[in-house]
This record gives structure tokens, sequence and C-alpha cells, in this order.
């Protein structure tokens, strides 16, 4: 009797041990999000469906910055996100909680993928970087947009205090060319493509960025750390598969895809035809030399903490 007993609670406790160790599946993958254009990804796998066949109901959370995002899942509040890598990086020094990379959000010059350009209002006054000395430069918020700028500048002959880059938010951009707050803006799609149009400023410089370095991954999609070991590594893999179609469709099908664009990120239906998207890449098709190489030119720079290693952000 007594060795049935002690065989019952032995398998009792099997039981438990064993259901204490399976990665559930997550009831809602809570996706933190910024009203831009690179978030496209994000909007297309909801929007056709990519997330719901891996089996996920997605709960969308609206944010305004990297910050908050990168803050937001530290804390556990969101599960996927899209954030800027310095962020990510700085967080991950601190806090040592390493979000993993899903896809990057490249800014190049190739031809039809160009997201991002210097824009001045007076073409007469400022054809090209050399112009820029005594001006004021509008920026996105953030330090790794300033560095890029104060490193693409020095290449052409300006000093930092030739020029003063001022931060703005996307939504200050236009009134600030306008009104003369600023002579020149570093501008990001799809915004940029809005300004254009208006014109209230025209391109001097198209992808500023990859005049430092091609393909330059200034932000990513993570998983947050908490959620990949929670549920592990075929959820993960879910999660990568969703993204994985939604890049296929946006390649194939960019007209329909940026109509989401203007449903989730308040972009005017006539500039869409004019709006470049970046050239996403797969996650099996992340260059990790490349990211490697990117953070050692944010710490080189001062623009992260520590020299971070990307392999400690990647999904196992």
């Amino acid at each position: 009797m007594k060795n049935k007993h002690l065989k019952r609670i032995f398998f009792i406790a099997s039981l438990i041990i064993i259901v204490l160790s399976c990665n559930y599946e997550p009831s809602k993958l809570r996706i933190g999000y910024k009203p831009i254009a690179v978030d496209l990804p994000i909007f297309a796998a909801v929007e056709e469906g990519y997330f719901k066949e891996q089996g996920f109901n997605v709960e969308l959370v609206r944010f305004t910055s990297s910050n908050d995002q990168v803050n937001a899942a530290t804390l556990g509040k969101i599960d996927v996100f899209e954030a800027a890598t310095n962020v990510v990086f700085d967080v991950g020094f601190v806090s040592k909680i390493k979000h993993k990379l899903i896809i990057t959000n490249p800014y190049s010059n190739e031809k039809g993928y160009i997201s991002d350009y210097l824009l001045v209002s007076d073409t007469n006054k400022i054809k090209k970087i050399e112009d820029l000395k005594g001006e004021k430069i509008g920026v996105f918020p953030g330090s790794v947009i300033k560095m890029f700028c104060n490193l693409i500048f020095m290449k052409h002959g300006l000093n930092k205090d030739d020029y003063e880059l001022i931060e703005l938010q996307t939504k200050d951009w236009a009134i600030a060319l306008k009104t003369g707050q600023i002579a020149a803006l570093s501008a990001l799609e799809p915004t940029a493509s809005q300004i254009i149009k208006d014109k209230i400023a025209y391109p001097i410089v198209n992808g500023l960025y990859a005049e430092l370095m091609p393909n330059v991954p200034l932000s990513g999609h993570w998983i947050s750390e908490e959620f990949e070991k929670k549920y592990g590594e075929d959820v993960t893999k879910k999660i990568i598969l969703a993204y994985n179609k939604s890049i296929d469709f946006i390649e194939t099908n960019p007209e329909k895809a940026k109509k989401y664009i203007v449903k989730y990120a308040n972009v005017r239906e006539d500039v869409l035809s004019k709006v470049n998207l970046n050239k996403w890449k797969k996650h099996e098709e992340l260059d990790y030399k490349e990211i490697q190489s990117f953070i050692d030119l944010l710490y080189e720079n001062g623009a992260i903490q520590n020299k971070e290693n990307i392999n400690d952000y990647m999904c196992k």
C-alpha cells in the first residue's frame, strides 16, 4: 500500500513537472507600433491575416517613441514591437534584458527603396550639403540621427559648430520649414513625400544615411526576451513566419500594402504613389556582420553606452 501511495505521488509530481516545463501558446499577441512607414510589416501582417494564420489574436498598442516601446517590452507589457536599434541596445546593456531581433528596417540609396532625404526649403540658397553652414536643420528626435548627420556633414567639410540640429517630431516638420524655424530637414518616409508633394521643401540628397553606411539598420522589429523565454522557439518561429509572409506580400503588392499606411499612419492617399518603402530583409537574410558594424559605429561615436554583441540579440 505504501509503495502504491509513493508511486502515485511520484506520478503526480512528474505530471506537474512536465506541465510546468511546457511552453503554452499565448492567448494574445500584444504588438507595439508607431504610426510610421517602417511599421508596414506589422500593418500588413495584421490586415492580411498572417498573424491569425499562425494562431495569434493580436492586440495593437500605439506608441509615439522607441523609448516607450522598449521600456514597455522590458516591463512585460508588449510582446512584439518596432524600435530604434540604439534604444534596444542601451536598455539591454543597462537592464541585461536582451530583446530578440526579427528583422531590420534598412535605409539605403538603392533606387526604388530610398526612404530618407535631406530636404531644403530654398534650393537657390542651399544646393548641396556644404551650403548648410550657419543653418538650422531639423532631425527626428534621438541621438542616432544626429550622429549620422554630424558624421556625414563632416565628410563634406562641416564641423558641428557650423550648423545647429533641431529635434522635431514628424508632425512639426512641415510647419517648421514653412515658418523658417529650420532651413533643412533630415526627413523620413512617409512624411518626406508629403512635404515634397506639397512643395514645402525639396530633396538635395536622396538616401542621406547611406552616405555613411549602406543598408543602415537604424531600427528593427523585435520579440521581447520575456516572451521568447516563456513561449519558446516554436512560437517565436510562428511570429517570424508571419513577418516573412508580410514582407513577401509587400514586395509583390506594394501599392495595396501602402494603403495600410493610410489607415495606421495617417498618410494622405494622394501621396501614396510617391512613398518609397524600405527593402526589408527576412529574418534568415539578416547580415550579422553588417549589424555588428553598425553597433561598433554607434559605440565609437557615443550613441550607445556599450559595444553590445549582436549574437545576444538574436532569436535562438
